[in-house]
């Protein structure tokens, strides 16, 4: 408790083999590893602490590893504020992220983190990233202002993302490819330079119940193959289309409301069978509904 732990060859506190400390208040900087690193079941209350400034990451979880990590400022990591991987279930709560030189935080290599009430923001990439079957329950958290997504999901990630604001992101809010699976439901999506939602490359995530606005260009953008099912969402005052379904998407839509956005509520590749019943599409600027040739 209260102490400066900097400067160390490796990890400034690593945890292990079941160990459970309760570490608080410490400032922990400045390491040429990780500023904490625990793993092989390790577990523990890391509250309260500045995590910064670490040659890796700023708390580093593997194998099996169960901190709960709360109320830490963990910040200008070189690469992520925290990386979680390897079976690992830590519950990460009412932290704030940011500043980290890649995600806020990442999750890999079937670990199920909870991550809520966090503040995770201007990082030099995005905010999390779930890749490699990470799963995790990400909720209540606000995601703004990092350089890439808000979320990112890719090759098998498979998280819950219900109830997040994602923000003034400098690209999408929230982005799955490369087979990407997820539930994206009850969130508020808006002012993301790109898509609010972008889903490609036989990506198939639930998208339900979301409030997608605001977006600098479309609100859903589903290309490449991209599959998944878009169901009863707020899709408005976009800057470009509503949805635009392109080169190959094949979504299933239902009950979705897509108004008042700057130009049509849902352009579609003409192969695309669009349920325009099922689906409000109403007082588009432009045209409600087009259809293009690619």
């Amino acid at each position: 408790i209260g102490n400066r732990i900097h400067s160390n060859s490796y990890a400034g506190i690593e945890i292990k083999d079941a160990s459970a400390p309760e570490v608080r208040g410490n400032d922990i900087y400045s390491g040429r590893t990780s500023g904490m690193y625990v793993h092989s079941g390790g577990r523990g209350v890391i509250e309260g602490n500045q995590i910064h400034q670490n040659w890796l990451h700023g708390v580093y979880v593997r194998s099996k590893g169960s901190p709960h990590l709360m109320k830490n400022n963990i910040f200008k990591n070189d690469e992520c504020g925290i990386f979680v991987t390897e079976s690992s279930h830590p519950c990460v709560e009412h932290n704030e992220v940011h500043n980290n030189g890649l995600a806020g935080i990442e999750v890999k290599e079937e670990s199920n983190p909870t991550i809520k009430l966090n503040r995770i923001h201007d990082g030099n990439t995005g905010g999390i990233f779930v890749l490699a079957r990470g799963r995790g329950r990400i909720y209540e958290n606000k995601l703004y202002s990092n350089k890439l997504e808000g979320i990112e999901i890719k090759d098998g990630g498979d998280p819950q993302v219900i109830d997040n604001e994602i923000y003034e992101n400098s690209e999408c809010g929230v982005f799955a490819h490369d087979g990407a699976l997820g539930r994206i439901e009850d969130n508020r999506i808006f002012a993301n330079a790109y898509a609010g939602i972008e889903i490609k490359d036989l990506s198939s995530p639930v998208v339900k119940n979301n409030r997608i606005y605001r977006g600098h260009t479309s609100g859903i953008y589903i290309h490449s193959g991209g599959q998944g099912k878009i169901v009863e969402n707020d899709v408005f005052e976009n800057g470009l289309h509503g949805i635009m379904i392109l080169s190959g998407g094949t979504p299933w839509m239902s009950r979705n409301k897509v108004h008042d956005n700057t130009e049509c509520g849902v352009v579609a590749h003409v192969a695309y069978a669009l349920d325009s019943v099922g689906n409000q599409i109403y007082a588009n600027r432009i045209k409600n509904v087009q259809t293009v040739k690619v």
